[in-house]
C-alpha cells in the first residue's frame, strides 16, 4: 500500500505540473470535449529536445477526426484570450499565440508577449489579444501557444487546438497577415535560450506585449537575426 500511495504521488505530481493551453481547450485535453479516451496525460510536458513531435505535440493527425472538431468560433478583428493552466510556472517566460491554415504547415504569429506569461506563481492566468481583421476565414484552423519558461531546463512548450475563423477582410492590416512571422522556435534545435533571462523574440510581429524590457534575443548557431521590433500593446 505504501508502494502504491508514493507511485500514485509520483504521478499526480507530474500530471499536474508544468503549464497546458486550457482554452481554446487543446487537443487531446481531458478538457477538450472531443477528446473522448484520446487524452495526453502528459500535456503538460514541453516539446522533445530533438523536435521531433513539433508542432502541437505529434496531435495534428488527428485533424478531420471527431476528435479535431473545432472548440471555438473566432471572428476577425475581435478580442479573444487564452488561458494557461497548471502547477508549475518556472517563473513565468514569454508566450506566441499564432495560427495555421495549412493543417500545420506554417504559422502566422498574432500575438507575442515577452515576460509575464504565464504569470508567475498563478495556477491560471489568460492573456488576451486581438485575431487580426484579415484572418482568412476556415473550417479547420489550428491556434497554437508556444512558451519558453524562465527557469529551469531549457526547453520550448507548445499545445494547439481547432478553432474555425470568419469574417476576414484582406488589405485591412499594416502587416498582411500572410506576412506575419513564423513561430520562433529554440530548444529544440541548435539555438538555446539563457535560463533566468526572459526571451525577446527576433520578430514578435506586430502585436507585441512587453512586460519585461530586460528580455534578450538569443543569439547562437542557429538562433535568427532580428527581423522585427513590433510594437507594445493588443
Amino acid at each position: 500500500m505504501h508502494l502504491r500511495l508514493i507511485l500514485f504521488g509520483s504521478y499526480l505530481g507530474r500530471v499536474s505540473s508544468h503549464m497546458l493551453l486550457a482554452y481554446p481547450p487543446a487537443l487531446r485535453y481531458k478538457g477538450n470535449p472531443y477528446s473522448g479516451n484520446d487524452i495526453d496525460y502528459d500535456l503538460t510536458d514541453p516539446l522533445d529536445s530533438d523536435g521531433s513531435n513539433y508542432p502541437c505535440k505529434g496531435s495534428l493527425g488527428l485533424l478531420g477526426t471527431y476528435e479535431a472538431t473545432p472548440v471555438a468560433n473566432w471572428t476577425a478583428g475581435q478580442i479573444y484570450n487564452m488561458t494557461l493552466e497548471g502547477g508549475a510556472t518556472h517563473g513565468g517566460g514569454s508566450c506566441q499565440a499564432a495560427i495555421s491554415m495549412d493543417s500545420g504547415a506554417s504559422f502566422h504569429v498574432i500575438h507575442s508577449w515577452e515576460g509575464g506569461c504565464p504569470v508567475k506563481g498563478q495556477e491560471s492566468s489568460s492573456f488576451s489579444f486581438r485575431l487580426p481583421s484579415d484572418t482568412p476565414a476556415s473550417g479547420q484552423a489550428v491556434f497554437a501557444w508556444t512558451w519558453f519558461n524562465l527557469f529551469g531546463n531549457r526547453e520550448m512548450y507548445m499545445n494547439c487546438a481547432v478553432i474555425t475563423t470568419s469574417g476576414g477582410q484582406s488589405g485591412t492590416e499594416t502587416t498582411p497577415f500572410a506576412n506575419r512571422p513564423e513561430i520562433y522556435v529554440a530548444n529544440i534545435n541548435a539555438c538555446k535560450n539563457t535560463e533566468g533571462i526572459d526571451t525577446r523574440y527576433p520578430n514578435p510581429g506586430p502585436d507585441l506585449t512587453i512586460n519585461d524590457v530586460d528580455a534578450k534575443i538569443p543569439t547562437g548557431p542557429s538562433c535568427p537575426e532580428p527581423t522585427g521590433a513590433g510594437k507594445a500593446g493588443i
